[in-house]
């Protein structure tokens, strides 16, 4: 009982799983705004990164630096090329590294 100056009331305490149950929510992973939507987190626990820079330098410059990020677990470029880079023989050998994007 607590005293609020008023009629006696009457305070229970709940045990965390009973406010889980109460909002109608699971033990797992889901986004809150899409209730009994089911998502597959368990297919693929690997992060994606992805670098977007622009470049104006050559081959000789550029694909080390791609394998290095590639290496380290880059999966995705988006490359804006200008100068050197934006030659079309460059860009086609940019395109043909898979997940190298050129805009």
């Amino acid at each position: 009982m607590v005293d609020l100056g008023g009629p006696p009331v009457q305070v229970s305490h709940s045990s965390g799983s009973d406010c889980v149950d109460l909002l109608g929510r699971s033990h797992s992973p889901s986004f809150p705004y899409y209730k009994d939507w089911k998502f597959d987190y368990m297919s693929d626990l690997r992060p994606k990164i992805c670098i977007q820079t622009s470049t104006s330098a050559g081959l000789e410059q550029t694909l080390p630096w791609i394998f290095y990020h590639k290496v380290i677990g880059v999966s995705t470029f988006f490359l804006f090329v200008e100068g050197k880079a934006a030659s079309p023989n460059v860009s086609k050998v940019f395109e043909s590294i898979p997940g190298v994007k050129v805009i």
